[in-house]
């Protein structure tokens, strides 16, 4: 019977350990816990690029109407800069405060582009203050130097500092876990918005680089409903779907990159409004496309 050496055993042992050196190999046998993590006094700098694109149609209307109100497509795109603070790290949950910088806000209705002053709104310098557990749920949300009337800056900021939810035990490639999930669309009119809710579902897809750092990739997509509000001139009714990727820094416990689409269809109808009730039969539509891109710099 042939014997084997200590060298023999200790090479055989290493090759076999060998693929665990790998992380892809590692997480995809044992799985990773994804978690955020928190150093008192940390800061992350993002690059954020948000758009709304609209087109409207209706039926039913006058033709006069018409004419002295045409119905326009219009679009809306948002450049800003995010700094993330850690506050507190030594309390579960840790104590966060983002800060928003507008770059450039544009408004586009068919072929002609407007930027909008954003001076005073960086003059304000409003933040976000919230505790945030290691899993992403946030809770004690306060909005700091926001003005009126644009309280509605605040599910502003809030569309782009909320975080993911992470699941509580260790995942591997092709787990999924469930969120639920509140998006606020703007209608265009300060201080109103579209309140989407419903559930999303996110899959862990498989581990990949980004800018040289070993990042968890997670999609995400959900179908979302408007939510039921009294609307006395205004009924509207409609569905939207939530699409998104990101990478996930499982080693800096952090965000990546995001990029997330949010596409509805709206109806809303008029025909029983005193307000109108030169119209017989009067129905408006709009394809609201609501997007975001998230990037660490």
């Amino acid at each position: 019977m042939k014997k084997f050496t200590p060298f023999i055993i200790i090479a055989v042992v290493l090759i076999l350990l060998l693929p665990l050196l790998i992380p892809s190999v590692r997480i995809k046998i044992f799985g990773i816990p994804l978690k955020y993590k928190f150093v008192t006094g940390a800061k992350t700098d993002y690059g954020v690029t948000g758009s709304i694109d609209t087109s409207l149609s209706a039926k039913g209307i006058p033709q006069q109407l018409m004419k002295n109100f045409p119905l326009k497509n219009s679009s809306l795109t948002l450049n800003l800069s995010l700094e993330k603070q850690v506050e507190k790290a030594d309390q579960n949950p840790a104590q966060i405060r983002a800060v928003p910088h507008y770059d450039k806000l544009t408004v586009k209705v068919e072929n002609v582009s407007v930027d909008i002053p954003i001076d005073q709104l960086n003059r304000w310098k409003p933040y976000i203050s919230y505790k945030q557990s290691p899993e992403g749920e946030m809770t004690d949300i306060t909005a700091k130097n926001i003005k009126e009337p644009r309280e509605g800056m605040l599910k502003e900021i809030l569309q782009v500092v909320k975080e993911i939810k992470l699941p509580h035990k260790s995942v591997r490639p092709g787990d999924a876990w469930e969120e639920e999930e509140k998006i606020s669309v703007p209608t265009g009119t300060d201080g109103i918005y579209l309140e989407f809710t419903g559930k999303k579902t996110y899959k862990f897809e498989k581990i990949e680089k980004y800018n040289n750092k070993d990042c968890a990739v997670i999609t995400y997509k959900g179908n979302l409903s408007l939510k039921e509000e009294e609307r006395d001139i205004l009924p509207v009714t409609g569905n939207g779907t939530l699409t998104g990727t990101l990478y996930f820094d499982y080693e800096k416990g952090e965000i990546a990159s995001l990029s997330q689409t949010f596409s509805t269809d709206l109806e809303a109808s008029l025909s029983k409004s005193d307000l109108f009730n030169m119209i017989t039969d009067f129905n408006m539509g709009a394809k609201i496309d609501y997007k975001m891109e998230m990037k660490r710099k």
